[in-house]
């Protein structure tokens, strides 16, 4: 068993006066200090978006997503007037699904299930395309996402809400109906809905689950406003 000292009995620690200085930081400290790239201090806004992923996280993905459905609106399908509902539909959906249960999903759960994942993000290429455990790890993480994620929670999701503000019956007051009719939707398009995500999503969640942690979030951020223009323009309006 551990004995816990007697505090009476010892003797006090000699304590020693550090020097101070004035020559500047030793060559130790100035590889911490300038430690973060050009690139990634842009990216990360000086490591900001390190510090603050949440906060960034749902920003961003609420100001893009709505801002992808206006891109749509206005320049795809030259619409005179906005189409004010379904860009509150997309900012929603961006703020609530995109923003905070996406962060939870790819930070919290899939850090757990994948524990690998960081270690493999910092190595370099060469090293990554070398690592086996790292590798398959990286091929769990696209198959948990493109194939349980995306078809059983993400798209049904996406039709609920859309149902809930573009349909006809309230969610509050006959949830039910807006369920069912949701997922009878869904039930249409699914396919061609999978499709598109596959097409983008495969090598875009090779790309960013392969990135260092600080890139991820822009990467993920910049591949999802691609694909949030191409949803809006497939699925945005009431049809």
């Amino acid at each position: 068993m551990f004995s816990r000292p007697n505090v009476w009995t010892m003797k006090p620690p000699r304590t020693t006066i550090q020097k101070r200085s004035f020559a500047g930081p030793g060559p130790s400290q100035v590889g911490k200090v300038s430690e973060m790239g050009t690139i990634q201090r842009i990216l990360t806004f000086n490591g900001l978006m390190s510090k603050y992923p949440w906060t960034f996280g749902v920003g961003i993905a609420t100001a893009k997503t709505g801002a992808a459905d206006i891109l749509v609106q206005k320049q795809i399908e030259k619409r005179e007037k906005l189409d004010w509902q379904r860009v509150g539909l997309f900012t929603l959906f961006g703020f609530a699904y995109l923003g905070i249960v996406q962060y939870l999903i790819y930070v919290n759960l899939f850090s757990r299930l994948f524990k690998n994942a960081e270690a493999f993000g910092k190595m370099p290429f060469r090293q990554k395309i070398r690592n086996k455990e790292g590798l398959k790890d990286l091929g769990k993480q696209i198959v948990v996402d493109m194939f349980v994620h995306g078809p059983l929670f993400f798209f049904p999701c996406y039709y609920i809400a859309k149902e809930s503000i573009q349909g006809e019956a309230s969610v509050v007051s006959n949830p039910g109906k807006v369920m069912k009719k949701a997922m009878e939707k869904y039930g249409l398009n699914y396919w061609d809905d999978w499709l598109a995500l596959w097409k983008i999503w495969i090598p875009g969640d090779a790309l960013v689950f392969a990135l260092p942690l600080w890139a991820r979030l822009p990467a993920n951020h910049a591949i999802s406003f691609v694909y949030m223009c191409i949803l809006s323009f497939m699925r945005g309006s009431e049809e």
